[in-house]
């Protein structure tokens, strides 16, 4: 529900020397989650 909240938090980590030891910063995706069954009930 506050979005802001986690990218401030991120945006806040990236600065940290803990930052230093990771390889890869792997996105994350929000949005509204769907069951399997009406995904597939709305495609075309």
């Amino acid at each position: 529900d506050e979005l802001h909240r986690i990218v401030d938090l991120m945006r806040h980590l990236r600065g940290s020397r803990a930052r230093l030891h990771v390889r890869e910063e792997i996105p994350f995706y929000t949005g509204r989650r769907w069951d399997l069954a009406d995904l597939v009930e709305r495609l075309p």
